[in-house]
């Protein structure tokens, strides 16, 4: 008779410390498949830079903008547009610099893809 009057006075305790336990693991196991689905990858940014055309001997010739802008504003079609060429062959036809250059200087051989536009097919 003790016994189950201390099961009595107990079981509201018990029952408590259950649902506690079971609240805080399924509330573990959710967030870790929320966090699994919600991972997306950053695209990076194309910097902003002074672009130069480029002579047949591989120097820079003269500063085509004032201030900064990106590869895509530059390119036909872009907000800024610099140039006519369309990026689809090796040879480059600008370079774009972080900072000012001097004209004349020699040009980078091989600039990252987002620091040139190449010639036009055409």
């Amino acid at each position: 008779m003790n016994l189950i009057q201390n099961i009595k006075k107990n079981i509201v305790a018990v029952l408590g410390m259950a649902m506690m336990i079971g609240l805080s693991v399924w509330s573990l196991t959710s967030e870790g498949t929320e966090n699994s689905k919600a991972v997306t990858p950053v695209e990076k940014a194309e910097p902003a830079l002074y672009w130069y055309s480029v002579s047949s001997s591989n120097t820079l010739g003269a500063q085509l903008n004032s201030t900064p802008q990106t590869k895509s504003e530059s390119m036909p079609g872009g907000s800024k547009q610099i140039t006519n060429c369309q990026d689809e062959l090796e040879a480059n036809c600008i370079v774009g610099f972080a900072t000012p250059q001097a004209p004349g200087s020699p040009a980078p051989s091989n600039p990252a893809e987002d620091h040139r536009i190449n010639q036009s097919n055409n």
